[in-house]
């Protein structure tokens, strides 16, 4: 190609480029609001706002109160000014109209990609109406990764947002990395938005994060019990153990037994846990058994005292008190879960759906009357493995 044929196709590439437009919709980083995360509460006007609404003849329809959490782009980085986040709030009928009327009054774009954490008040949860309505707008918002955290707050939702933390001070990082940190306890069991969204529509039955408020921080531990779009209970942060153990998913936790002989507080790191399902039919009753089998380490133990932390005997007996201690709580929360709740959090009807056919067959039509009277019977094998000492 000679030189003339490529000084016209350079010339007519610039001819054309100059008069195409540019980046028309484009917006600047500093003029985005990246949401981090999202609290979700029952509308509770004021009375001054009632007794506003009511001389103009007006009807109090708004329903939800929303919060927004994004961080301060002008103070991130060195040498940054200013609060580090910002904390919004709008009311609204509807989630959508929620947002959308955020957006008439804040001078950057909503973006809803970077969202860490969605944390539903408690009152919202209590109402399967509110929940279904809230989480269909969520799921329609195709900004939202399938991969958020979501939390049941005890108590507003707006008062986990607004904690001040000491530790970090985007509260949606700050939650998030609790989550991803989940693997050293089983005192809560993350749920992703996507996850949440598959047992909702699946079985209509979860488990959720129960996220609590303190001063400088918060704590996530137990979890909310949801049945048919509705919190119907808590479980505490042990209960909550007891039911990943059923459902195989405690992978780290610490079990403290305590030798009442010398007045010690031994903790028991579990290392290593593997539960096994048994189920069978025998004179029409249901019987689903647990086996369930750890390793652990022993964390520490007082030296001042008559026992030989070397000697079998006592490890046997360390042993021991594990596995009842285990066992009592296991029991506590099977009892709970099958009497109090009437709901199968714990999936044992997905165990027999799956590897007992021919008894789900039977009982699948009607397995939320029968889950709270079928047998549960638990076992537990706890075995030390390391003391942490050198003699």
């Amino acid at each position: 190609m000679d030189k003339k044929v490529r000084l016209c196709i350079l010339l007519i590439m610039f001819l054309v480029t100059s008069t195409l437009p540019g980046c028309w919709d484009k917006v600047e980083i500093n003029e985005r609001a990246f949401i981090t995360a999202v609290g979700i509460d029952v509308y509770q006007p004021s009375k001054d706002e009632e007794k506003v609404k009511g001389e103009l003849g007006m009807e109090a329809k708004d329903k939800y109160t929303i919060t927004y959490v994004f961080p301060n782009i002008e103070a991130v980085g060195k040498g940054g000014q200013g609060q580090p986040r910002f904390i919004v709030a709008s009311v609204g009928m509807t989630p959508y109209e929620t947002t959308r009327g955020l957006r008439t009054r804040l001078h950057q774009v909503l973006f809803f990609q970077h969202m860490k954490v969605l944390v539903i008040g408690e009152d919202v949860a209590k109402d399967s109406t509110m929940l279904k309505e809230m989480l269909d707008s969520v799921e329609r918002n195709n900004e939202i990764n399938r991969k958020v955290n979501v939390l049941v707050a005890k108590g507003k939702a707006e008062d986990i947002l607004n904690v001040q933390s000491q530790f970090e001070p985007d509260i949606g990082l700050y939650i998030s990395s609790i989550s991803e940190a989940s693997e050293g306890s089983a005192r809560f069991n993350p749920l992703p938005l996507g996850e949440l969204l598959k047992s909702l529509h699946g079985n209509k039955r979860t488990l959720m994060p129960r996220v609590v408020p303190g001063k400088n921080d918060l704590k996530v531990a137990g979890s909310a019990v949801i049945k048919n779009y509705q919190l119907i209970g808590w479980l505490g942060e042990l209960e909550n153990r007891g039911a990943m153990f059923l459902k195989n998913k405690v992978k780290a936790d610490t079990v403290v037994v305590i030798d009442y002989d010398n007045k010690v507080v031994i903790p028991y790191v579990i290392t290593e846990s593997e539960t096994k399902q048994t189920g069978t039919i025998e004179d029409g009753k249901i019987k689903l058994k647990y086996d369930i089998k750890m390793e652990g380490d022993l964390s520490q133990y007082k030296m001042d005292t008559s026992e030989d932390v070397m000697d079998d005997k006592f490890l046997r007996g360390v042993e021991k008190q594990v596995e009842e201690a285990v066992k009592m709580q296991l029991d506590n929360t099977v009892k709970k879960i099958q009497k109090e709740f009437k709901v199968d959090v714990i999936d044992a009807g997905e165990y027999f759906s799956k590897y007992k056919p021919h008894i789900w067959n039977t009982v699948k039509d009607d397995w939320e009357n029968i889950f709270p009277d079928i047998e549960i019977e638990v076992t537990v094998d706890s075995k030390i493995r390391r003391i942490g000492l050198i003699k």
